[in-house]
């Protein structure tokens, strides 16, 4: 388990990163400190918890973060990673802080340069660094070597308002020829290249209204995903436009056509290149948050929805890379569950919310439920918040929440804590 603290020194300084597994081993990413009491805050943290400091990564450089850095390397004397990119806000930032009034003490130079390392390793845990070519900011992505899944994806760097987001790139973007369907209503907000989805489907009517609302439609719209429908009836080649037919072997029911399928997934494949071709089945891998990790790692998908009696099989054994359920019932048609995993890919991406670490929190990232959450009023009906939640003892409030948390996990969900 790989956990992650987000420190906030000031209200313009909130996005220092603390990493650290079982072990105790850490990273420290942008430190943002730059005054006694903000180095003090940083240092209380890394000895409360009894981490051991390994390496500090910037993913940018702005004086104020350089200057936690000085503070870091000095204090705990470890290798200071940066892109290279970098190095000439790192080497003039003196005088950028003279703007300010500010005296910044020696600044280390980096020891390590973050764009030819592929990786980062700490204790049992290892980060994937992807460059981000059109944005300063580095991204690093997390997974956990245990538990050989993604546990977790986190970007740092600058913020940017959705029409400057950034994110790494794969593959191509190009639209199919025939009626592939955008589902965001709105146009795009950057032409940088974005996840793809691509949707095969009978009934694409049930698509478009859950894919273009809230954190989908935001996502789409600020580039960082697109999700494109086709309908399977566009690619067959007879007037009634017919995508079933009856089973060989004389059992009940009617079953999806090979052709239609192959020819629309041929011509997508012509097009791009893709990470997964996924089949949603009653018999595939069972659907979980490790699942939707991984796959938002890739650039371009494919999700194929069954209907009727199911597919041919052939399709299965030829074509589709990978099968997935999201449960132990069935549906109607496979539209539903490709929303399920649509959603849970997206709400992920760097920047798809606009408080990154809260998806970090969610339930089951960590194979254990969320604690409680409340809001305003502290007292409804005589019904209070817990106390600790208002104390400002963040660290008691960090030791009550995770206690809540596996011990909700061993009430409602214990099989979460075999895995």
């Amino acid at each position: 388990m790989m956990n992650i603290a987000r420190l906030v020194f000031n209200p313009l300084q909130e996005n220092t990163y603390i990493l650290w597994d079982a072990t105790k081993e850490c990273v420290i990413v942008d430190p943002g400190n730059f005054s006694a009491r903000e180095d003090r805050m940083l240092e209380s943290f890394v000895e409360e918890r009894g981490l051991r400091p390994v390496l500090l990564a910037a993913t940018h450089g702005h004086f104020d973060h350089t200057m936690g850095a000085a503070f870091v390397v000095g204090r705990y004397g470890i290798p200071f990673a940066c892109s290279a990119k970098d190095r000439f806000l790192i080497d003039n930032a003196a005088a950028s802080a003279g703007i300010f009034g500010v005296k910044t003490g020696d600044i280390p130079a980096p020891d390590l340069d973050l764009d030819t390392m592929r990786d980062i390793r700490f204790g049992q845990t290892t980060l994937d660094i992807i460059p981000t070519p059109t944005c300063p900011a580095a991204t690093i992505r997390g997974s956990c070597a245990r538990y050989s899944n993604v546990c977790c994806r986190w970007a740092t760097g600058r913020r940017s308002t959705p029409a400057t987001a950034k994110r790494p790139i794969w593959g191509t973007s190009r639209s199919t020829t025939r009626s592939s369907r955008r589902c965001s209503t709105t146009k795009s907000t950057t032409k940088d290249k974005a996840m793809r989805i691509d949707i095969l489907t009978v009934v694409p009517e049930l698509l478009c209204s859950p894919l273009n609302e809230s954190i989908l439609k935001r996502a789409q719209q600020a580039g960082h995903a697109e999700i494109h429908i086709h309908n399977l009836r566009d690619y067959t080649d007879d007037r009634r436009r017919t995508v079933d037919d009856y089973p060989f072997g004389g059992e009940a029911g009617m079953v999806m056509k090979i052709e239609p399928v192959w020819r629309c997934i041929s011509l997508l494949k012509s097009q791009r290149d893709y990470d997964e071709i996924i089949y949603v089945s009653p018999d595939g891998v069972r659907y979980d948050q490790h699942e939707a990790n991984r796959l938002s790692l890739l650039g371009n998908i494919m999700i194929l929805c069954g209907h009727y009696k199911g597919i041919d099989h052939r399709i299965r054994e030829h074509l589709v890379t990978r099968e997935i359920s999201i449960g132990d019932y069935v549906l109607t048609g496979g539209e539903l569950a490709a929303c399920v995993i649509a959603d849970s890919i997206i709400r992920i991406i760097p920047g798809a919310i606009g408080d990154e670490e809260s998806a970090l929190t969610d339930c089951f990232q960590d194979n254990l439920l969320a604690p409680p959450v409340y809001t305003r009023p502290a007292e409804f009906n005589g019904w209070r918040v817990p106390d600790v939640l208002m104390s400002g003892n963040f660290a008691e409030i960090e030791r009550w929440q995770e206690q809540q948390a596996m011990e909700r996990t061993r009430a409602l969900r214990p099989d979460l804590l075999e895995r």
